[in-house]
């Protein structure tokens, strides 16, 4: 047998051991996790004329706003919009509209009642219109109110609202 040429034993030797490898040993369990169902997540915001308290992210009182919309969420793909027109404190006459479109689900934590969602919005003020990116945490406050926080590339469209009227469900489990 001559070590100048391929070592042919050498092939077959590593082919043997990465095909005994690939084969799973009995009586170990498996690697591959539970199935799961497909966790999917809904906040309905009624479209009522009620004003609820908004804060900026500080917690500081900056106005009053009418939320309303819906987010759904399912299989990491989220759809719909919420608006918030929001009637800021001074003066009390300048109302400025949100649209915020949702994207992406980001985290959802059912045993805490909470979700994180991602989108691009629109700030409509004075006729004009500019975009923004942003990150909304829905939280369940178990009332029917929903605490709701928007932190966005623009300063002026990141705000919290504590108490918006409105339903949340999460169903599946992660």
């Amino acid at each position: 047998m001559s070590f100048t040429s391929k070592p042919r034993w050498l092939i077959m030797v590593v082919g043997l051991l990465s095909l005994m490898m690939a084969l799973p040993v009995l009586g170990e369990p498996s690697m591959q996790p539970p199935p799961t169902s497909n966790p999917s997540f809904s906040a309905l915001f009624a479209s009522g004329e009620t004003p609820t308290e908004v804060t900026d992210l500080s917690g500081n009182l900056v106005g009053q706003g009418v939320h309303v919309g819906e987010v759904r969420c399912k299989n990491g793909h989220c759809n719909k919009r919420i608006q918030l027109d929001l009637s800021l404190s001074q003066p009390l006459t300048d109302v400025v509209t949100l649209e915020y479109r949702f994207t992406t689900l980001q985290a959802l934590v059912p045993e805490d009642g909470r979700t994180v969602v991602s989108g691009t919005g629109t700030i409509f003020s004075r006729s004009q219109q500019e975009r923004f990116l942003f990150t909304a945490t829905f939280q369940d406050n178990g009332d029917g109110t929903v605490w709701v926080r928007y932190e966005a590339s623009r300063p002026d469209a990141s705000f919290i609202i504590p108490r918006a009227p409105g339903s949340f469900e999460i169903t599946g489990q992660p």
